[in-house]
């Protein structure tokens, strides 16, 4: 038997025993207002954690064992928060230095973009690129990085898809995808052979119809580039989950989209939230992820759907956060 066939059958094993109170489990989480995104209520309850995994909801604590204890006395759980699309080195801070700001926060997973380290550096960038990605594994949070689509020449996105957190291709232009490059085929090409994703960025209203016709259909995964009711209109239209950005752009433009999504009643299952960029003076001023749900509520979103505008991880392996209120 392979090794990590047997090392799943210890697992299996394993949360059998736990939830039979014949072994230990590592946490239990108690007296917890639990927020339940797919149901859309909170309610009372206890999680109990096994090597870093919630393997049990409200668990009966005169059956199992647990090595330690931790009375939450109301506090919130809440799934972790996520920044759909984030530009990993605006923050010109390090990948650790960029935990002690934004982890305190809830934040527990990014998908980054490495666009501006990369594009004119060539070589330099690319080792670069594998510094910035060294031990990732072992950040407080989780990072999914995306190799340049734009700006970079296509052999240093060859080098980077092949790097690990790297799970797909970045930002599509649409100044160059218009007109068929070649470096823009290839680079698609790449990641359909991986099986990876591919973020678009593009004006929506000053596009022919055709040429968004082509995005979705060589797998353009999502869209972050609209700026007003028309944008997300025909975002939703063409079939892209949508990101709503908050880092760029001014608040009245944020209001503006924030507004006609209440005002025009759009699907709340097409939208994702994310920064794009955020500094890190700006992440310590107002928060991060955290922040951003709050002014989805100024707006007149439920703080609940705002917190499952947030991509979807399967639910026992998001990280979750404890907070007093949001």
């Amino acid at each position: 038997m392979k090794q990590t066939e047997t090392n799943h059958l210890e697992q299996v094993r394993a949360i059998f025993a736990i939830l039979h109170g014949k072994k230990e489990a590592d946490l239990l989480l108690k007296n917890l207002n639990i927020l339940d995104v797919h149901g859309e209520t909170v309610y009372h309850g206890s999680l109990l954690v096994y090597d870093k995994r919630i393997v049990a909801l409200n668990p009966d604590e005169s059956v199992i064992r647990v090595k330690e204890v931790f009375d939450g006395q109301g506090l919130y759980a809440i799934p972790g928060l996520i920044d759909a699309h984030l530009h990993f080195e605006s923050q010109l801070a390090h990948p650790t230095a960029l935990a002690e700001a934004m982890v305190p926060c809830g934040t527990t997973t990014i998908f980054a973009e490495c666009l501006d380290l990369l594009s004119e550096a060539g070589e330099d960038g690319v080792r670069a690129a594998q510094n910035l990605f060294r031990d990732y594994d072992k950040l407080p949070y989780r990072l999914y990085a995306f190799a340049p689509r734009k700006k970079t020449a296509a052999w240093v996105t060859k080098e980077v898809l092949e790097m690990e957190p790297v799970i797909g291709l970045g930002e599509f232009e649409h100044f160059t995808y218009s007109k068929g490059d070649e470096d823009d085929f290839q680079k698609a090409a790449w990641v359909r052979a991986k099986g990876g994703f591919m973020n678009g960025h593009w004006g929506l209203t000053a596009l022919p119809d055709m040429v968004l016709n082509y995005l979705p259909a060589i797998g353009v995964s999502n869209n972050h580039d609209v700026w007003n009711g028309d944008d997300i209109e025909k975002s939703i239209r063409y079939g892209f989950p949508t990101q709503i950005k908050f880092g760029v752009g001014s608040s009245e433009v944020i209001q503006t989209l924030l507004r006609s999504i209440v005002d025009r009643k759009f699907p709340t299952e097409n939208f994702m939230l994310c920064t794009d960029n955020i500094s890190i003076e700006r992440l310590r001023k107002l928060g991060h992820m955290d922040w951003i749900i709050s002014l989805c509520a100024q707006m007149g979103i439920s703080p609940i759907k705002a917190i499952k505008w947030l991509p979807t991880i399967p639910p026992r392996r998001i990280i979750w956060t404890i907070r007093s209120a949001l």
